[in-house]
């Protein structure tokens, strides 16, 4: 008969052999106090001066008699032990402790796959006052964010984290949220949450479309007004001013859809419109191109940034 091996790498036994141990280091049966998770029975063997450094938590459950020592008659208390080393039992599962115990151990951070996974070790990290271990994982969710704002939005609401909630809506204005926008985890949240997500995103890119517009005279077409002086190349040429209204009309369009200033970079519009400049323009204007359109994308990622940063998110009314 088959049975399914834990989710901690390099786990031993099967459920019907009894607990199974987590993979090295936490495997060695020298040490004195065991973490077994209870949702897929793993054991992990652990050194109690590393536990209770890292968290008050486990500081105060060890320093308890009969916790942290082993029992040459263990059935004279009731603790549970396995062979004589005091058993702590834990509501993680195997992978999640598995991660957060790298962090206080002086072994490789653990990486991590999915946004799941980050909320699981924080949230552990959170109730056994790992305040080391929150902030190194805590780099991860702000690193993480970038790649999936909306898992972690939604993750984030189910903890009630307001101040990574805040991170991931911000996150979440570097993509487009057209009506529908979906990813799994938002099965976690209710829908007042979701329609608060995109009334924000719809705010900022109102925001932004607008900044770009400010700095432009009329209300159709872009002319520059607030990029030139005597070096300049904007206003000699008429080639070289159609191809920069053409710029910022594309920025505007873009603002509509994506409201984060880097988005005018990362998109590949400004480069887009640089290799345009160059070769569309007479050979006096060419050679400035680069450099007054980098000048103008830097005007117009400040004026972006100021007018998101207005728009606040607020989950609650």
């Amino acid at each position: 008969m088959n049975h399914k091996s834990t989710d901690c790498p390099g786990a031993s036994a099967n459920k019907d052999k009894g607990p199974k141990d987590a993979s090295a280091p936490f495997n060695n049966h020298s040490v004195n106090v065991i973490l077994r998770t209870l949702p897929d029975h793993v054991d992990f063997w652990v050194r109690d001066a590393i536990l209770m450094e890292a968290s008050p938590f486990f500081n105060d459950m060890i320093t308890l008699p009969k916790v942290g020592e082993r029992r040459k008659h263990p059935e004279s208390d009731d603790q549970e032990y396995r062979d004589g080393v005091p058993i702590i039992p834990v509501t993680e599962d195997s992978q999640t402790l598995d991660h957060l115990l790298r962090f206080c151990y002086p072994v490789a951070d653990p990486e991590f796959r999915t946004a799941a996974e980050i909320c699981k070790v924080l949230d552990a990290a959170r109730k056994y006052l790992m305040d080391h271990a929150e902030r190194l994982v805590l780099e991860r969710f702000y690193k993480h964010v970038e790649r999936e704002p909306l898992p972690l939005y939604a993750l984030a609401i189910r903890h009630r984290w307001e101040k990574e909630i805040g991170f991931a809506a911000e996150a979440a204005l570097r993509y487009p949220f057209p009506l529908g926008t979906f990813t799994p985890e938002m099965r976690l949240m209710d829908a007042a949450a979701y329609m608060k997500l995109q009334t924000y995103h719809a705010k900022c890119c109102t925001a932004a479309s607008q900044a770009i517009r400010t700095i432009c005279d009329g209300e159709e077409v872009f002319i520059p007004s607030v990029i030139g002086d005597d070096e300049s190349s904007w206003w000699p040429c008429d080639d070289f001013a159609q191809w920069v209204v053409d710029y910022l009309e594309a920025s505007y369009d873009l603002m509509k859809t994506v409201p984060h200033a880097e988005a005018l970079d990362d998109s590949g519009v400004l480069l887009e419109f640089i290799e345009k400049g160059i070769s569309g323009s007479c050979t006096a204007c060419a050679v400035k191109v680069p450099r007054d359109v980098m000048r103008l994308g830097q005007v117009l990622r400040e004026h972006v940034r100021v007018a998101v940063s207005a728009v606040k998110f607020e989950l609650e009314d």
